[in-house]
């Protein structure tokens, strides 16, 4: 069982401008709130993630929608990610950080002028070295915290020094 979930997804810049993230959940799995946004620390990646009491399950899932709007410049975009946090109903980690994940069954977006769209399978298109996911933690903690000592940054529930998901 998984009560929250946080990923962060690599797109290209120079092709995409973030829209939205929406939740997903026409699976019926996850059912409660999914938010998103391009992460402060580097503008190519989006945090999204949710915390659900009903406690997802399975291996297949509509966990979350994102949208994303032309910039004009004709390309190829590829998506990378990796998950950042993924808690059980325990708030435990359910698996290792930064696992790399599928995003979008392996499809890059061909971006172009002309009015058709097109899409091709990883297969057919290499990612540029540039779009290799490099992971980096994002959290909100406080300077000099230990475990079970402090200080505690504000929302730190379970006193491991990070504020994410596994708090709520």
């Amino acid at each position: 069982l998984v009560g929250s979930l946080t990923v962060d997804l690599h797109f290209d810049t120079t092709l995409l401008e973030f829209v939205s993230v929406e939740r997903g959940g026409d699976d019926g799995v996850w059912i409660d709130t999914v938010t998103g946004e391009v992460r402060s620390d580097n503008t190519s990646i989006i945090r999204f993630g949710g915390i659900t009491t009903t406690y997802a399950h399975g291996s297949n899932w509509h966990f979350a929608t994102i949208t994303f709007r032309s910039v004009g410049t004709d390309g190829t975009a590829v998506f990378t990610g990796a998950v950042a946090e993924i808690a059980d109903d325990n708030a435990m980690d359910a698996q290792a950080r930064d696992r790399p994940f599928n995003a979008g069954a392996g499809v890059a977006l061909i971006i172009g002028s002309g009015a058709r769209r097109h899409r091709r399978t990883m297969a057919a298109v290499s990612a540029p070295a540039s779009y290799a996911f490099v992971p980096a933690r994002a959290r909100k903690g406080v300077p000099g915290c230990l475990p079970d000592t402090g200080p505690y940054p504000l929302g730190d529930v379970n006193r491991d020094c990070e504020f994410s998901g596994k708090d709520a």
